[in-house]
């Protein structure tokens, strides 16, 4: 089994390439030239990727967003409708920070992760799509 893939590599790489000079002149044939490099030496590898970039990298969150996505959903959901409540008691009722009303803003998450996140992302992505 090692021959008969060994003389499938031989025709693809000249002997310098595979670490043979000349196995003609040593008096083996290619294919145990290549058999004792496989076996003796290790093979060379690519040189692996910096490991400073991958940690560079940190979190990503389209990684986050396919792995998760439903909970991404109602993660978005949830800040929004946050987020719109505090846009609404400031801008347009003209609330000081110091003055939101907290509870309320705690119901419009609560909305926006079980309505907005949770029943609509299983109504539009599963439900409708027919996978449910």
């Amino acid at each position: 089994m090692l021959r008969r893939s060994l003389t499938r590599i031989a025709p693809l790489a000249r002997p310098t390439q595979l670490g043979c000079a000349a196995p003609a002149r040593t008096g083996r044939s290619l294919v145990q030239c290549v058999r004792s490099r496989l076996l003796c030496t290790p093979a060379a590898k690519p040189p692996a990727p910096p490991v400073v970039a991958e940690a560079a990298a940190g979190f990503s969150y389209v990684a986050f967003a396919k792995a998760n996505p439903f909970f991404n959903n109602v993660l978005i959901a949830t800040l929004k409708t946050s987020a719109a409540d505090l846009v609404a008691q400031c801008a347009i009722e003209g609330k000081p920070f110091s003055e939101i009303d907290w509870q309320r803003n705690m119901v419009f998450c609560l909305f926006g992760a079980v309505y907005l996140g949770g029943f609509q992302y299983w109504y539009q992505v599963r439900a409708a799509s027919g996978s449910a």
